[in-house]
């Protein structure tokens, strides 16, 4: 299983980025029981999902791994959000078919989305978009993936938080770059989130993903 890039986001908070390439035997050969103790592979609806589920709890061990931090019981609170038990770590998880990610933060709630650029997005691109957003993007799904992304990220971050319309997060235009740095600002406060296109192989969509922390 491939990483495709580990990063940090800032000093507190780390990005892994996987593929989604071994199969449900071979995931959980590898997986440490304490990351799969609340998995139920019966509650989800293919083997395609599990393989994505599975995958991006490696992901989580092996970030682990690389920030020499010890593995403890992975479970989920009531809002479905996954954190580790027992620990001050703060954890978020996004996935696709290609490719799995994750961030932690040692210091703040943190959030990450990962998306392909596809054309579906855009029939949902006026119940998340403002307008001034709506004419930003334009016609480039890139910009449309990373505005998703955006507001996805910044969604997990404040979920245990407060109520996040999508509509009510806005996001200042950006200038379209292989990486770089958004500014989203909702209920009064603003967030600074980092965005990267990751380009798989050419069978593959191309992907972006965006982290955020909680905080100003």
């Amino acid at each position: 299983m491939s990483i495709y890039s580990f990063y940090a986001h800032s000093l507190t908070s780390f990005v892994l980025l996987r593929s989604v390439e071994l199969s449900i035997v071979e995931l959980k050969a590898q997986l440490n029981p304490l990351l799969t103790a609340c998995f139920n592979d019966c509650l989800i609806s293919s083997n395609e999902k599990i393989r994505q589920s599975l995958s991006v709890r490696l992901a989580l061990q092996e970030l682990l791994k690389q920030l020499g931090l010890p593995i403890v019981l992975l479970v989920k609170d009531e809002n479905g959000r996954p954190f580790l038990k027992n620990d001050n770590l703060h954890i978020s998880f996004s996935h696709t078919r290609y490719l799995v990610s994750v961030a932690l933060s040692t210091a703040f709630q943190v959030g990450i989305d990962i998306e392909t650029t596809r054309p579906q997005l855009a029939v949902v691109q006026s119940k998340i978009l403002t307008k001034e957003e709506s004419e930003h993007v334009g016609n480039s799904l890139d910009k449309l993936a990373i505005y998703w992304c955006a507001k996805e990220a910044l969604y997990k971050c404040l979920m245990n938080q407060q109520s996040c319309n999508f509509q009510k997060i806005f996001v200042e235009p950006f200038q379209l770059q292989i990486e770089g740095h958004i500014l989203a600002h909702f209920s009064g406060k603003k967030y600074l989130m980092h965005y990267k296109r990751i380009d798989c192989d050419i069978n593959k969509p191309p992907h972006f993903c965006v982290c955020c922390e909680g905080h100003t």
